[in-house]
């Protein structure tokens, strides 16, 4: 989140804890879009304390993982679960898979089946190298446009709240 929001990487950055929100101007297809991040604590244990409403307002999702940990990407089915249950029907979703400058612990073809077995995008991302993050929203915008191809036209009384995470986790956008 930090580099889609202008700020730089830190190898020392603690994990979320609860929720942050950061928000960026994003030029889309020659349009500026009012983003808002919402970074959500990806791990298990801080699941529960997500905000049912937080989910009733998004538009997309960058669910994201830790391409050198496991257990994040198996964490991805229980995400989609939450997602399916908890999000609007026409939420849209981009896997992402993050730290590619580190060693692979889950290989790219594993990322890319699990983003066809739920037909969604795949992106591989390096929030160190600041490589693809910005592909990522740009995918994730057009998903959320293609979805709700109303919400540019009603830019100016809202903005189009996305909640991104590239770490070990999962991400949200949320309706403004």
């Amino acid at each position: 989140m930090l580099n889609f929001v202008g700020k730089s990487f830190r190898p020392t950055h603690i994990n979320t804890i609860g929720i942050d929100k950061e928000q960026r101007d994003f030029d889309y297809e020659g349009k500026i879009v009012p983003v808002v991040v919402w970074d959500t604590a990806g791990q298990e244990k801080y699941r529960g304390a997500l905000p049912k409403q937080l989910f009733k307002r998004i538009h997309g999702v960058l669910l994201v993982y830790d391409i050198n940990n496991h257990s994040t990407f198996n964490s991805v089915s229980s995400w989609m679960e939450l997602i399916k249950a908890d999000a609007p029907e026409d939420t849209a979703i981009v896997l992402v898979a993050n730290k590619i400058d580190l060693e692979y612990r889950v290989s790219e073809s594993e990322g890319r089946d699990l983003s066809k077995l739920y037909r969604i995008p795949f992106i591989m991302t390096s929030a160190k190298e600041g490589l693809n993050i910005e592909v990522a929203f740009r995918e994730l915008m057009k998903a959320v446009l293609t979805k709700n191809p109303g919400i540019l036209s009603t830019l100016k009384s809202s903005t189009i709240d996305l909640d991104d995470k590239p770490r070990d986790n999962k991400n949200c956008c949320s309706r403004g």
